[in-house]
């Protein structure tokens, strides 16, 4: 798969995150300011290793590519 495709999946899962964070963002706030920080952050966290996992399933790892170089 291409750079350009890999890029394209992770900025949509950081939109996606995005999203998700903005339509939560009534009911985060309503539990004050230092949860909904920390709310933020874990919520980005979750996103960024969706993110991770799907670029590892798109791109083989250098351990395949060897496998597969040396057959």
């Amino acid at each position: 798969m291409s750079t350009l495709a890999t890029k394209a999946i992770f900025y949509a899962f950081m939109l996606a995150g995005l999203a998700l964070l903005w339509c939560l963002n009534p009911w985060l706030k309503s539990f004050g300011t230092v949860v909904y920080v920390v709310l933020t952050f874990l919520y980005m966290f979750l996103f960024a290793i969706l993110a991770h996992q799907v670029f590892n399933r798109l791109t083989p790892s250098e351990t395949q590519s060897r496998d597969q170089g040396a057959g």
